[in-house]
């Protein structure tokens, strides 16, 4: 099957085949990578990528999928499904990929961040983890407090647009 998946702002063309042993090969550009994929409780999927395990936690809808993969999270639709929706607003907040206690808070309300800068670590399943900011953007509002429990997908940062300088 083809899939026209968009990432962030940039769209890529994945080819997927099934191989009889039920895992996957996948096409990304001109990379090819043998997958064997595994769901697990809570939301968590546990993938064999070119011999490498790699860990995921995934929040699906029917017009998305969140992916959550080393403290960064991932909006992923198929482009093909995505016409007449504007752009900007996958990426309005951040969410934590699994429930978890917040430990620190790196930002402060009304704080410009840019992409990418650490805004929360979080402790979740005896491993801490630290939340990044989507794109650059004003901290609008922080909704959580150091100690808080957090649930996967909760809002716990809203951002504004970041401003110009003029």
């Amino acid at each position: 099957m083809q899939y026209k998946v968009k990432v962030g702002e940039e769209t890529h063309e994945v080819l997927v085949k099934k191989r009889e042993d039920g895992g996957f090969v996948m096409q990304v550009g001109d990379r090819h990578y043998q997958v064997e994929a595994t769901r697990l409780p809570d939301r968590r999927l546990s993938a064999l990528v070119d011999g490498k395990r790699h860990h995921f936690a995934v929040i699906s809808d029917p017009a998305e999928k969140t992916v959550f993969f080393r403290g960064q999270s991932y909006t992923l639709q198929d482009a093909s499904r995505r016409r007449g929706r504007g752009a900007g607003g996958d990426q309005a907040h951040v969410t934590p990929p699994m429930p978890g206690v917040i430990v620190r808070i790196l930002v402060k309300e009304g704080q410009q961040v840019k992409k990418n800068q650490e805004l929360l670590v979080m402790s979740a399943m005896k491993m801490e983890t630290t939340l990044y900011a989507p794109r650059e953007a004003v901290v609008q509002k922080i909704l959580v407090k150091e100690g808080d429990q957090v649930n996967a997908g909760q809002h716990l940062v809203d951002f504004a647009e970041a401003t110009k300088p003029e």
